[in-house]
This record gives C-alpha cells, structure tokens and sequence, in this order.
C-alpha cells in the first residue's frame, strides 16, 4: 500500500492515501500485514518517526556484528533481517530484529490511527519514544527543511491535523491500551538512552535474546553511534545506506544527526508553542512517565 508523497503532503493529501489509511485499520488488512511480516518469536523495534531509532539501530548493528562475527553492513541493516528477504538469511544463529514506523503515523490525523495492534500479536515489540516536546520539533525540521512534506512555521506545524502533536499523543495512547497484545514488549525512553546508554543497549539486546555480550562489545557499538561519528558517517556516506545523508549538506537541520541532545525543544518552542505541547501532553497516557502537570519546564 505504498503511495507517493507530494511536496506539502501533511497540508494537502492525496486521496488515494486517504483511502488507504481507512483500509488499513480494517481487520482483513491488519490479518494480512500479521501473516506476511510477523514471525512468531521475532523482536520488532517500533516507534514514532524522530525518536532516535536510526541511532539506536546503529548501536544494535555495530553490537550484532561484534558478537556473532557478522557484517557490519548486514547486521545494520535490520529492517532486512528478514529469514526471506536478506543475506542474513545464512545467519540462522541470529535473533531476528526489524525496525519499522508504525502505522505511518507521521502521515496520518487520530482518527486515520490503527488503534488495535494484533498483527504483534506473535511477536516482541521495543517500543521507542520520546519526550513530544523534542519528538515535535525534530519532526518539523525533517518534514519541512529535509522532506519538504510541510510548509510553514512550527506553530502551524504542531496544530496541524495531520501528524501534529495530538497525532503523537494519539499514537502513544493506542500503544499504552495494546502493550498487552505482543508476546512480550519493552517501553525505551530516548531520554534513558542518554542517560545510560550502554545499559539501556544490553537492555535492548537481552530482550531480543541476545546474551552474554562482552561489556567490550557494548563499550565499541555506544562509541561507533556517537554524535560525531555518526554525524561523520552521514557527510561521508560511510554507511552506504541514502536514509543516512543530509538534504542540504549546508544545512544541518536537514541531518539525520542534527543534535542528539535532550531537552533542546526550548531553542524552537516559543511560550504559547511550548505550552500547546505541554497541554496536549496531558492527555498522554501516565504510562510513559512523562508528568508535565508536575513540572516547570
């Protein structure tokens, strides 16, 4: 069900993807997206676009390489690590990872969401999130100065209907009332992977089946997703891979690396932009721990 976007998407979509987005919450859809990507016993890594999985995927890639003797260039490749589809195909020692966006959602109004999450039924689920403040303004800067998906300033950016900020919320909720469906599931914070990242990695990798990593091991994957090499990665192309390169090599806010830092929403958010994201962050399911009614900030 791929449609092509045009420039200004999230203002004007098409109507074929419109259509799309109703079928794709019926139940003969989700039944035929569980038996053709779902594998029972495999770990997925989901999350909203812009909540750091590019550099969490990195890490994994750079650790499975390093512990099971692999390809760099395969093991990153983990969308692919499909029995199937992919190279790794030979590597039958190796726990399937994938990564995907999720329903789209950058895409897509609340009530366009899927809200019923039995296609995971079979299977692990690594939810990443991250606070909406700074997932909000990464995603503006990527749909309106990388994609070219939006046109206009932030505040209309994070009200707009679709793929707004209630979208996020929206999204995160129907997550926090289906986190029972998967086999199993694990909620990552961006903010805990600052914090420890190392830790949080073997985290990541332990729930995957992954075991016994060589604290080595972890200490080389955090050093290769570093912000300077990853950025070095992407001006250079050393990854091979055109998800990783910048839209303007002369404009870092159109890098994937732009910032990799915690709380920088405050340099785009002016107050009544600010206070928009704090009020609908509210109705953010209590799950997350993200309690903006107890904070300042």
């Amino acid at each position: 069900m791929a449609v092509e976007l045009i420039p200004n998407f999230l203002q004007r979509p098409t109507l074929t993807f419109r259509l799309q987005a109703h079928l794709r919450k019926t139940p003969i859809v989700r039944a035929m997206y569980r038996r053709k990507w779902n594998r029972r016993g495999e770990t997925m890594l989901l999350s909203y676009p812009k909540a750091g999985r590019t550099w969490l995927r990195i890490m994994i890639g750079h650790a499975m390489a390093d512990h099971f003797d692999l390809p760099l260039q395969e093991a990153i490749r983990l969308d692919r690590l499909n029995r199937n589809r992919h190279p790794m195909q030979q590597h039958q020692h190796v726990p399937a990872i994938r990564a995907k966006h999720d329903d789209n959602p950058q895409l897509k109004t609340p009530g366009e969401l899927v809200t019923t999450k039995t296609e995971y039924r079979d299977i692990k689920i690594i939810l990443l999130i991250r606070d909406l403040r700074d997932l909000a303004v990464s995603a503006y800067l990527h749909m309106g100065r990388r994609d070219g998906l939006f046109h206009g300033d932030i505040g209309a950016f994070i009200r707009n209907p679709r793929g707004g900020v209630r979208t996020m919320v929206r999204f995160y909720n129907v997550w926090a009332d289906n986190r029972d469906m998967p086999a199993d599931f694990m909620l990552l914070r961006y903010e805990d992977m600052h914090a420890d990242t190392a830790g949080e990695l073997r985290r990541v990798l332990h729930f995957a089946g992954i075991r016994n990593v060589a604290d080595r091991t972890i200490r080389r994957a955090v050093d290769f997703g570093s912000f300077d090499n990853m950025r070095k990665l992407e001006v250079d192309g050393g990854l091979k891979d055109t998800r990783l390169r910048p839209g303007d090599p002369n404009d870092t806010e159109t890098y994937k690396t732009r910032r990799g830092i915690v709380g920088g929403y405050g340099d785009y958010l002016g107050a009544d932009d600010g206070a928009y994201v704090k009020q609908c962050m509210t109705e953010l399911s209590p799950f997350y721990g993200y309690d903006v009614r107890s904070t300042s900030s």
